[in-house]
């Protein structure tokens, strides 16, 4: 570097100081002269280690690792927080919104705050936020607005008094009373302050036309006849809007031209959770001791080896391998139970949650879920001791306990997904299973205490229990949206129930056949019923009629 500004410094000596004048300044390069002290010294890099992939993977794995396990202790811990006898917990709501719900997306739900309509975002972040918006009342008028907007006009009108007079008449009027909201240190974004309606007419107006009317001049005759007509018009228009505004609502089209979505089904209730009761913790804790119950009949059934073919060809005389009866499903239909089993235990620790302890839904439900979980374990010990009689009983009695909660579901529609899918869900998939279980453990039953009516084949007797199974099997799974578990464990019964009915001594085609056109009809219409459901929610959404598809 020291070299190059040496040899700049004598090539600029001993060039001439300006340029002749006969030759262009384009023919000779110019060249500057920089001093030593600013030029600025180049250093080499500094070669560092290389830092492995894995290395920087587990800083940032590790970095703030603390942090996110503190917080997601703190969403367990929230969501398994019993709450105080007098907090009131607001329902998340999921699924169509409809036209009713419109000034609950302005304002917020009339549970939130009271009941006073008002927005909070601590209640529930699906709602827009308000950056000004008053609160509006049919028969009272604007009640007030956000306490920022509050403070910016009452600024403004301390510098302009006739601002104030035009926010709050007659606030300038030493003899009018006015109460002024007053604005603390507390008062936030979120709070609404209300102000004083204005006056309304003065009643020495009313008084003053009283007392002239006698003096009315022809004019004013004429100007009184011209706004009666007037108004008689008017009559006339908002009487024809109102007739075009039923007829609109007759034929299910909205004021804006948008049609009116009656879903088929109950919409979930925004209602508040009633309060706890004692008696909440205690079903809370027979669920669960159900659910273990049901956990112990799967290890009992797998120690008398009764999901291998051997185990109930010994067990009550074999009345349950599939080979007597013409209803009883093969052994392979008992691999369900396990399934069944583990959907009940997301649904035990699901219930124990914040949101779940008192809902009518679980307090409706839970007694019948527990019974059932502990009549399939009564039934595995009755199969166990060779009693066909209380098996019998008790699976009857568990398959109408489940039928009886899936009505209760249809009448309290599930309120979001966690409730579809770890309530509805496991109850579901319980149901299809006992009501195929029932079914073939009462034909055992009938049939190894030889009960039939003389001149009836047992092949009607098979067909006409088979016909009320996938009767109630599509009653119940074609409700609310379309409950796929339940046509799914019905299902796989039927699916196990033809095998038997074709390569087992006793052969049934007809019993085959009946079996597998059930399953595949049950199957097929609740998922039409799903798919129509939700394609008539999507064309609501955009404004489309959906008549022709309901």
């Amino acid at each position: 570097m020291t070299d190059r500004s040496s040899e700049a410094a004598d090539l600029t000596a001993d060039s001439p100081a300006e340029p002749p004048q006969d030759e262009s300044p384009q023919d000779e390069p110019r060249m500057t002269v920089v001093p030593d002290e600013q030029v600025r010294r180049s250093h080499a890099t500094p070669s560092l280690e290389p830092q492995s992939q894995d290395d920087a993977a587990d800083e940032d794995f590790f970095d703030g690792l603390g942090e996110r396990l503190s917080a997601a202790s703190t969403r367990l811990r929230q969501a398994f927080r019993r709450p105080d006898p007098d907090e009131v917990q607001v329902p998340h709501v999921e699924g169509y919104r409809g036209a009713e719900d419109d000034a609950d997306e302005q304002y917020g739900p009339d549970s939130v705050n009271g009941g006073d309509g008002l927005y909070s975002p601590a209640e529930d972040e699906d709602y827009p936020s308000q950056d000004a918006a008053w609160d509006t009342d049919a028969s009272t008028g604007p009640r007030g607005f956000w306490a920022d907007d509050v403070v910016e006009e009452a600024t403004r009108a301390d510098t302009d008094p006739t601002r104030r007079e035009s926010i709050i008449p007659g606030l300038n009027d030493p003899e009018a009373t006015q109460s002024i909201p007053v604005i603390s240190a507390t008062t936030t974004r979120n709070s609404r302050i209300s102000l004083p309606k204005p006056p309304s007419a003065q009643p020495d107006e009313a008084v003053a036309e009283e007392t002239e009317s006698s003096g009315r001049s022809a004019s004013e005759e004429r100007r009184r006849a011209v706004i009666l007509e007037k108004a008689a018009a008017i009559e006339a228009v908002a009487e024809q809007e109102r007739r075009e505004a039923q007829e609109r609502a007759d034929s299910g089209v909205d004021d804006d031209g948008a049609y009116t979505y009656i879903p088929p089904y109950n919409l979930p209730s925004r209602d508040p959770e009633p309060r706890p009761r004692a008696t909440d913790m205690v079903r809370q804790a027979v669920v669960t001791l159900g659910v273990v119950a049901a956990a112990a009949s799967v290890l009992v059934m797998w120690d008398s080896a009764m999901f291998i073919g051997d185990g109930f060809t010994d067990l009550v005389d074999g009345w349950y391998s599939g080979q007597q009866a013409l209803l009883t499903p093969s052994h392979w239909f008992y691999w369900f139970w396990p399934l069944v089993v583990v959907t009940l235990l997301g649904h035990a620790v699901h219930q124990w949650s914040t949101s779940q302890i008192s809902t009518p839904r679980q307090r409706r439900t839970g007694w019948l879920v527990a019974l059932a979980s502990i009549l399939m374990l009564v039934w595995v010990l009755a199969v166990r001791a060779d009693n066909l009689t209380l098996a019998a009983l008790a699976a009857l009695a568990a398959a109408l306990a489940l039928i009886d909660c899936i009505r209760q579901f249809t009448l309290r529609t599930a309120r979001n997904s966690a409730e579809r899918r770890l309530t509805d869900g496991p109850v579901g998939l319980f149901t299809g299973f006992a009501m195929v279980h029932a079914m073939g453990s009462l034909s055992a039953w009938l049939t190894a205490h030889n009960i039939h009516i003389p001149g009836v084949p047992d092949t009607v007797w098979a067909l006409a229990g088979l016909a009320v199974c996938i009767w109630l099997g599509a009653l119940y799974s074609m409700t609310e949206r379309g409950r796929i578990t339940i046509a799914l464990g019905l299902g796989w019964g039927m699916f196990w129930l033809v095998f038997p009915r074709l390569l087992s001594d006793l052969q049934s085609v007809t019993v085959a056949i009946v079996a597998a056109m059930g399953a595949f009809i049950i199957i097929l219409a609740t998922q039409s019923r799903r798919h129509r459901i939700n394609y008539a929610e999507r064309r609501a959404a955009m404004g489309r009629p959906v008549d022709d598809i309901i």
